[in-house]
């Protein structure tokens, strides 16, 4: 049965995933997948087509939480022999007699890089490479240096790459013309989610959104304003500061975007040596805000107090230095001592502790009722939510619902579970 043939049988596949698979299979390449489009699900697959013994195929760049959850899902869809693991802990006669055997390994750069030199792997009849999370190769790094041994001595033997993580290849210069060179492929195959096939795939099964908006409370108003005003002495002195950047960068609209971070550092990357310390202290005062921006909406009050009153303490302690705001030292900012830094503090403050101060909260006798916590507005309606699904009287014909709620990191995952 031939590839084709295989694919067609197999109904879990999804017309663009059977193109890209086709492809890569026919024709050495880079993958560039956009994320979320199930880079993992093409994978498996495409390891599937080489699991034969007849194949000797390595496999770079994958962490071991992603090796074991390759070779579970492999083993769960029926294949023998499922791809192996070589580690250090495997001795170098038993890694000779099991690279003779073939089929899929997956190996660290440092023992490929060994095991090549030392033509303890038979590099003539490596049936391949597949490099995973390809946008990390560098001219530098160990796996390109195996995949120039490799297509040094083996001039037959495939090699396919492939990531889900397009911004990177933005970054630098040439980057994505770097990663091909040092892969020595020629074809790059994009598939962002405008692609045809993959916007007709979706367009069949396209789900029921429904968008709930959360408005912010009083307190969390003020800090948000608060915050905002900070940002945007913290951009005037960098203007000031600095010619380095772009001043249509250095606005609150645009310091407030995800990109903004990358787009500063692309600009000073090449000049990062001559930047003076006050630029630095401000690019990092800056992020510290960013942070805080973000927090306010994502950490329930008292974390979020505890991350504000954490940055004054430690001025308080270091930072005796700098309390002008146009001074150039201080191991912190100097937008500590402005007056949108006090309504920030004392905000984050109320949010825990309502009107009362600190003193009278810890003197509270164990028979009073203790400060009512303002409760995060999104935090709150996901609880609202769940329970709403679990009353659900259609919910309750198919048995417990399952639910599934994606977090940006894991301290979100954590909180949520206390909903």
């Amino acid at each position: 049965m031939d590839v084709e043939e295989k694919l067609i049988n197999n109904t879990g596949i999804l017309q663009y995933e059977n193109e890209i698979i086709l492809q890569l299979y026919h024709e050495d390449g880079l993958l560039i997948l956009a994320r979320g489009l199930g880079l993992e699900r093409i994978f498996c697959e495409i390891m599937k087509l080489y699991c034969a013994e007849h194949n000797l195929v390595f496999i770079m760049g994958c962490t071991d939480v992603e090796q074991t959850y390759f070779i579970e899902q492999l083993i769960n869809d029926g294949i023998d022999p499922a791809p192996r693991i070589i580690t250090a802990d495997i001795s170098i006669q038993d890694r000779k007699e099991l690279y003779v055997q073939g089929g899929l390994f997956f190996a660290t750069a440092r023992i490929l890089t060994v095991d090549l030199l030392t033509d303890r792997i038979p590099i003539d009849l490596i049936t391949g490479l597949l490099v995973y999370r390809a946008h990390r190769i560098t001219d530098s790094s160990s796996e390109s240096f195996i995949v120039r041994l490799y297509r040094h001595k083996n001039k037959t033997g495939f090699i396919k790459g492939f990531s889900d993580s397009s911004l990177d290849f933005t970054r630098g210069y040439n980057q994505l013309e770097c990663v091909m060179k040092n892969l020595f492929l020629r074809n790059v195959y994009l598939y962002p989610r405008f692609q045809v096939t993959i916007r007709s795939t979706f367009e069949n099964c396209s789900p029921d959104v429904i968008e709930l908006q959360v408005p912010l409370t009083l307190l969390m108003t003020d800090i948000q304003v608060s915050l905002m005003e900070l940002i945007n002495v913290c951009l005037q002195e960098l203007r000031s500061s600095t010619t380095w950047i772009d001043n249509d960068l250095l606005t609150v609209d645009q310091a407030i975007l995800n990109s903004f971070e990358r787009l500063i550092h692309l600009q000073l990357q090449p000049i990062w040596n001559q930047v003076s310390l006050r630029t630095k202290q401000l690019l990092n005062d800056i992020k510290t805000l960013r942070l805080f921006v973000l927090y306010l909406t994502q950490y329930d009050c008292v974390t979020f107090y505890n991350a504000v009153q954490a940055v004054f303490i430690n001025e308080k302690l270091y930072g005796s230095r700098g309390k002008n705001i146009h001074s150039s030292q201080g191991s912190t900012g100097s937008w500590l001592y402005l007056p949108a830094a006090e309504r920030l503090l004392m905000a984050s403050k109320c949010r825990v502790f309502g009107e009362t101060t600190k003193k009278q909260v810890q003197q509270t006798k164990e028979n009073e009722e203790p400060p009512k916590l303002e409760e995060n507005p999104k935090l709150k309606l996901v609880s609202d939510v769940l329970q709403e699904i679990r009353e659900n009287e259609d919910n309750k014909l198919l048995g417990p619902p399952v639910t599934l709620i994606v977090c940006g990191e894991d301290r979100a995952c954590s909180q949520l579970k206390q909903v």
